[in-house]
């Protein structure tokens, strides 16, 4: 489902704080797909991001794009997980995959 910047500002602050655009979703599932090698000018940057009770706070994966390259990635419940696609050189927007279970859902998303 698309979702206004507004919605998602302080998520948004927490895992992509220097993203400009206006493309946002919000998607729930159990898995996701990403693409962190990337061609052609197309792939996926992921921020895991979980609620401390006063914040969000975010982590970048450690290992490097050729250490993890593209795949299946099963969600946490306890976290948000934000991935910038890039498709070709255009900018595809931001998803937010939130598992059918969490606590986050995208009315409190901002907890």
């Amino acid at each position: 489902m698309k979702s206004t910047k507004k919605e998602i500002k302080d998520i948004l602050q927490a895992t992509f704080p220097n993203y400009t655009g206006r493309k946002f979703r919000v998607e729930f599932s159990e898995k996701i797909w990403v693409d962190r090698i990337g061609g052609g000018g197309s792939r996926d940057t992921i921020c895991v991001a979980g609620h401390n009770g006063n914040s969000w706070v975010a982590q970048y994966p450690s290992a490097t794009r050729l250490q993890a390259p593209c795949g299946y990635i099963s969600i946490d419940p306890r976290f948000i997980y934000a991935v910038h696609a890039m498709f070709c050189g255009t900018d595809m927007g931001i998803t937010f995959h939130i598992h059918p279970e969490s606590n986050y859902k995208p009315m409190t998303i901002t907890a």
